[in-house]
Formats: C-alpha cells, structure tokens, sequence
C-alpha cells in the first residue's frame, strides 16, 4: 500500500519551474506564424518583424520621413553655397536647384523600410 506522501503530484503551470506564462505563450505562438510566414517565403525580407503588424506601415513611413529629413538637412551647406555663387537665380530656379540635389542625392525607395525581394 502506498502511504499518503507517495500520491502522485498534479503539477499546474505556477508549479513548474519551466512552465510559461500565458503571455508568454501568446508570443511565442505569434513569432511562430511570422517564422512559419517567413519560411514559406524564403526569398524576402520582411522589415520590421518585431512590430505588431499594424504599426509596420506606420513605422516605414517615419523612417523614410526621417532619412530624408536628415538627407535634406545634410545639403544645406550645399544651398547656401549655391545661394553666395548665383545671387541672381530667381528664388523659383534655387527650389528647382535644391530639389534636384535632394532627389539626385536620395536613396532608391527600396532601401528604407520596404519589404526587400531579390
């Protein structure tokens, strides 16, 4: 006969050592579909795997505002040298000059925060 100390244990998941918690399952079942995602499409780059999947378009969208903020910040020197050697372009004709610094200048599309396939 069994004594009273030898029944077996029913373990929960707080008693296990090793268990999760749900929201940690919920991840891990999340990260699972995006690998599965991932696997059926080898061949492209998914940006951004750590967001929520509605906040990926949002966050590509600030990231090339951004880039390009910093790529129009960056010609400035460019524009006022510009502006000291041709004093005598019409403001319309500097825009046009600028802009087609920045637009020469730019990166393609494809190279900030788009989904990448070779």
């Amino acid at each position: 006969m069994k004594s009273h100390g030898d029944s077996p244990r029913i373990e929960t998941c707080s008693d296990d050592p090793g268990a999760e918690s749900f929201s940690d399952h919920r991840r891990r079942r999340e990260a699972d579909s995006e690998l599965k995602q991932f696997q059926r499409e080898p061949l492209r780059l998914i940006a951004y795997l750590n967001l929520p999947l509605a906040q990926r378009k949002t966050q590509q969208i600030a990231d090339q505002f951004n880039a390009a903020e910093e790529l129009w910040h960056s010609l400035e020197l460019k524009r006022l040298r510009r502006r000291e050697l041709y004093p005598d372009l019409s403001p319309d004709l500097q825009i046009q000059f600028d802009l087609l610094d920045f637009a020469m200048a730019r990166s393609p599309r494809g190279c900030i925060g788009f989904v990448v396939e070779p």
